[in-house]
């Protein structure tokens, strides 16, 4: 949270400097923390590098010429942000602070254990997949995923851990940082600058008043989150390119912002799209005439509008990969929201670069990001709201386009700045006091250990009730207190005593192991209540493949289930059935389960 004063301390530094840091830092540093899982030279690098950063924080710090008041308001505003978002991240019914406890008892979302198993296997193997039957590999974006696996390797975790944690500690830190010096970026105030919190709460009461329907998928998906991020902390490069007369002028910025560009890609494929079309703006603006990149605009405007008008009129709202109007037809508050708000800025930005000539690249650049998200977004057919996170975007873009060009400018000429800023706060509060899934998280939280702790009490004492299923206030300080019983309870489970067993028969070499659990073991292929997550929990847990992992009754086209074939169901095999099926699959030994203390090692290689 003192990262918008510090950037106040930075307005000598060269803007190259300044606008390159950011996303070269991020990237190099994620990059050596995933060699960190492999190598010990590297975990070595890691520390002194963060050791390093740590370092060069505190001596900014020390010598910025900052305000006493503005140091504690940051402390303040850091700790109550902290707090705050970590409710809302543990209380979206994905990730939380109890998954570890939650993948055990049978309570975990499918998108989490889905999410580790890939992320554990993907790390280890270098192959994505999510080893429901080997390591068949099917098409994803999945850096963060690669990220967070080796994680989970560096510090000997399972992944479930690490997806717990990691958004909260690491992403949304990472996303004020991103938004920040996004504004930063396109304000670009002088040393006389009275307004450095403002940079924080002005953007952030812009999205707190977008997102009050309960729409907040950014804090929730890993990989958008990450991405997003990524995105924001690339908008100083995209201005600095657009500052140059020749593309070629500064290749090492060009380079930068392509490399960024592809691992945003990585990380999520609609952030992707969103920040290569901006380079390919940013470029074309530099090497085309004025009049030719108009016209090459307004063919890609109305071959756009051409296509959404061949889908409404070909009637292709509900099958395949296209589809008219159907995210704002299933979720018409938030769809016409983030589209109002992303008109709002495309409009502001459009304005501003009739007005202001140096900024007329950068904001006909964002501009023109923001119109572009609305293709996807009204003519995909994408599922559980995918389309939100295109047009989402450009909801950002508008919050930083805005604060960054309009607002912050504005009220750093006014006299009362501090007053302003606190106005701004306010609205703050009140956008997320009226948002109900905010308003209620602190309740719902502790109705999240009640549920841990009264799930784990039955599994370890069958037919019994801990009575902690409802919650109410008072028993809170008791509820907690109980939670020093859960590692206990989860002990006693089957899951967790078949984890330890099978824990004990992997060696730490590179052979690929799978784990084979017959269908007669109803009592962990019933522990899932979705019976989809089923065959990611040892994939996530332990980081090995299944063997004929697919339930049964239980096909699915999402989760990677489309890349199995039929063989892949899980039925009951003999030894030798098993082996042939591992050689095919690529697997060297199959562990067979027998009961949660028993298991049965077959070396396939030898068959």
């Amino acid at each position: 949270m003192l990262l918008p004063a510090l950037l106040y301390s930075s307005v000598r530094l060269p803007q190259n400097l300044t606008a390159s840091l950011p996303i070269i830092a991020v990237i190099s540093l994620c990059a050596l923390v995933c060699a960190a899982g492999h190598f010990v030279l590297a975990q070595a690098a890691v520390y002194f590098a963060l050791f390093g950063i740590w370092f060069s924080g505190i001596r900014m710090l020390a010598t910025a010429n900052i305000a006493r008041r503005h140091y504690i308001a940051a402390i303040v505003l850091g700790l109550s942000l902290g707090t705050f978002y970590s409710f809302i991240m543990n209380t979206g019914n994905l990730a939380n602070v109890f998954t570890p406890e939650a993948a055990v008892l049978g309570l975990a979302h499918v998108d989490t254990l889905f999410h580790s198993a890939l992320a554990a296997l993907f790390s280890r193997y270098g192959i994505v997949s999510t080893g429901l039957d080997g390591l068949v590999a099917f098409p994803y974006h999945a850096l963060s995923h690669l990220l967070f696996g080796c994680i989970a390797l560096w510090l000997n975790v399972p992944t479930t851990y690490i997806y717990a944690f990691a958004s909260q500690i690491i992403g949304a830190p990472l996303l004020i940082l991103s938004t920040c010096f996004a504004v930063f970026a396109l304000w670009r105030p002088t040393e006389g600058s009275r307004a450095p919190l403002a940079l924080l709460i002005f953007p952030l009461t812009f999205i707190s008043i977008v997102e009050i329907k309960d729409w907040h998928s950014y804090l929730l998906s890993e990989s958008y989150l990450f991405a997003l991020s990524l995105f924001l902390l690339t908008i100083p490069l995209l201005q600095k390119l657009s500052q140059f007369q020749y593309v070629l002028e500064s290749p090492t910025c060009l380079l930068g912002t392509i490399i960024a560009t592809l691992v945003v890609t990585g990380t999520k494929v609609s952030v992707g799209f969103a920040l290569a079309l901006g380079v390919a703006i940013n470029i074309c603006m530099q090497v085309l005439p004025k009049r030719t990149f108009v016209c090459l605009v307004l063919a890609g405007f109305l071959s756009g509008c051409s296509f959404l008008l061949w889908l409404l009129l070909g009637d292709n709202s509900s099958n395949g990969l296209f589809g008219f109007w159907i995210f704002p037809k299933t979720y018409p508050l938030v769809a016409y929201l983030n589209m109002g708000v992303t008109a709002l800025g495309i409009g502001f930005l459009g304005m501003r670069a009739s007005i202001a000539i140096h900024q007329q690249r950068i904001t006909t650049n964002l501009a023109l990001i923001a119109l572009a998200l609305f293709l996807p977004t009204l003519a995909l057919n994408g599922r559980a709201g995918g389309q939100y996170y295109f047009i989402n975007i450009g909801v950002w873009i508008a919050a930083v386009a805005i604060c960054g060009l309009f607002v912050l400018p504005s009220v750093n000429r006014m006299n009362h700045v501090t007053a302003m800023t606190f106005i701004a706060g306010a609205v703050f509060v009140i956008a997320s006091a009226i948002t109900p899934q905010k308003r209620e998280s602190v309740n719902a939280f502790f109705e999240l250990i009640a549920k841990i702790e009264d799930a784990a009490f039955k599994a370890a004492h069958p037919g019994q009730s801990s009575n902690r299923s409802v919650f109410v206030v008072s028993a809170a300080p008791d509820i907690v207190a109980k939670l020093r019983d859960v590692p206990k309870d989860i002990a006693g489970t089957y899951v967790d005593r078949l984890r330890r067993t099978i824990s004990n028969q992997l060696s730490s070499g590179r052979e690929r192991v799978a784990l084979f659990i017959p269908p007669t073991d109803t009592e962990f292929w019933n522990l899932q209540k979705d019976c989809r997550a089923r065959g990611f929990l040892f994939p996530a847990l332990l980081g090995i493949p299944m063997i004929n992992g697919v339930p049964s009754n239980c096909r699915e086209t999402a989760y990677s289930f489309r890349s199995y074939s039929i063989k892949a169901t899980n039925r009951e095999m003999q030894d030798q059935e098993l082996c042939q099926r591992a050689q095919q699959i690529g697997i060297d030994r199959v562990i067979k389960v027998i009961s949660d203390k028993v298991v049965h090692t077959l070396d396939c290689l030898r068959k």
